[in-house]
């Protein structure tokens, strides 16, 4: 994904909607492969903590839920933190 390109972005809304982009792009093979069928992602930037947090929602053909999970993105991780995405 393009998530890295953001590293050094402030947490804004504008990067949260470059990072829901991102992500979206990069779920989408998922789709493309027919592994789901429905790709929701939410952005939401939290700008006292430095971060964006991304929600990431992927259903099935008949659409039913097979992923649903908040992510604290890349900020962290790029400063080597053991549990980087942990929300």
């Amino acid at each position: 994904s393009k998530l890295w390109l953001l590293r050094r972005s402030t947490a804004s809304d504008a990067t949260a909607l470059r990072a829901e982009d991102y992500a979206r792009a990069a779920l989408q093979t998922l789709v493309d492969q027919g592994a789901v069928s429905f790709v929701e992602v939410t952005g939401t930037a939290l700008p006292a903590e430095r971060r964006i947090d991304l929600k990431i929602l992927l259903k099935d053909r008949d659409g039913a839920v097979v992923f649903d999970r908040r992510f604290g993105v890349l900020w962290e991780q790029l400063r080597g933190l053991d549990r980087p995405l942990a929300v």
